[in-house]
């Protein structure tokens, strides 16, 4: 929520942040679903939540300035999601990335111990041979 009021209405983060605290807040206290949380009751406690801080910076919006689309998206756990296109975010594409370096690395490794293994089964067998040596 906090992240869209940002990205298309310029809020500035905190204050979105603290407007989807209280969503949080009055939905818990009256055992609300997100997806239960009405689009009338979001309206109503946003113009609670920012009203001090719209008196002081008349750039934010008094009224709660997302459709009701809008405010059904913010609640989807599948648009969330996708509309959290950042580096190292929850997205697909980052996911497939995350994965390949991950798989990367697993290689590296494995390859890593390969080689010790078999550093340590030469070693062994030098040692092996040479303590043989020493006995005859």
């Amino acid at each position: 929520m906090a992240d869209q009021l940002m990205k298309k209405y310029g809020i500035p983060f905190r204050v979105g942040h603290h407007f989807a605290s209280d969503v949080v807040t009055y939905a818990r206290a009256n055992n609300i679903t997100p997806a239960d949380f009405s689009y009338e009751d979001a309206k109503t406690i946003y113009a609670k939540s920012v009203a001090d801080v719209a008196k002081e910076d008349p750039s934010i919006p008094k009224a709660f300035p997302m459709t009701a689309e809008e405010w059904k998206n913010a609640k989807d756990p599948v648009a969330i999601v996708h509309n959290r296109a950042v580096k190292g975010g929850p997205q697909p594409s980052e996911l497939n990335k995350m994965i390949e370096m991950a798989k990367k690395d697993l290689a590296n490794n494995e390859a890593w111990v390969a080689s010790t293994e078999n550093q340590l089964s030469q070693s062994e067998k030098k040692l092996n041979n040479d303590f043989d040596q020493m006995l005859k």
